[in-house]
């Protein structure tokens, strides 16, 4: 790695990731127009323009604004961070980790409502418990699924069964 950082800016190449992510998120483009544009670039400078600058900067104003509403509207109950999304873009997993490196003693779960399902990405920074075998367990006996590792996971619920699925987090981790 630190031969990488030395002979590239590894700073840029974060920041151009981002931008990727963002346009996927903003759906500003396809997946093949991004390959493309990127296959097309002589230098990585090349790609601080246009769609991924736009879209970049929509999606950080988005998670600012969604983090400051957290700290406002969340509901924290112990170690448990509970938050329902709204937002026109797929955010939930990176605002999960972001908050799981603020609140490194809490288990983090982000959720939002489609249609009528509930999608929750979960993050325990902390590592003071297991994300996929307590979404396991907090889904077991619904119609539901659930995965990850140690430190991230999620969970696919219908949204009848989410009062369900929120005590039995509560009941594990809260």
């Amino acid at each position: 790695l630190k031969e990488v950082e030395k002979k590239y800016d590894v700073k840029l190449f974060n920041k151009i990731a981002a931008m990727i992510e963002s346009v996927r998120a903003t759906k500003a483009m396809t997946c093949e127009q991004t390959v493309n544009l990127i296959l097309s670039v002589k230098e990585p400078e090349q790609m601080l323009v246009g769609e991924f600058v736009d879209s970049y900067q929509k999606i950080e104003n988005e998670i600012a604004a969604t983090l400051q509403d957290i700290e406002k509207n969340s509901e924290r109950i112990g170690n448990l961070l509970l938050y329902n999304i709204k937002s026109k873009y797929n955010v939930r997993s990176t605002i999960a980790t972001l908050l799981s490196e603020k609140y490194k003693d809490k288990f983090i779960v982000i959720y939002e409502k489609i249609g009528n399902k509930i999608n929750a990405a979960c993050r325990d920074q902390g590592r003071k418990w297991n994300c996929d075998r307590t979404l396991k367990a907090a889904i077991r006996g619904l119609k539901a699924s659930a995965g990850g590792h140690e430190a991230a996971g999620g969970a696919t619920l219908d949204a009848k069964d989410w009062d369900t699925f929120r005590e039995n987090l509560i009941r594990m981790v809260g």
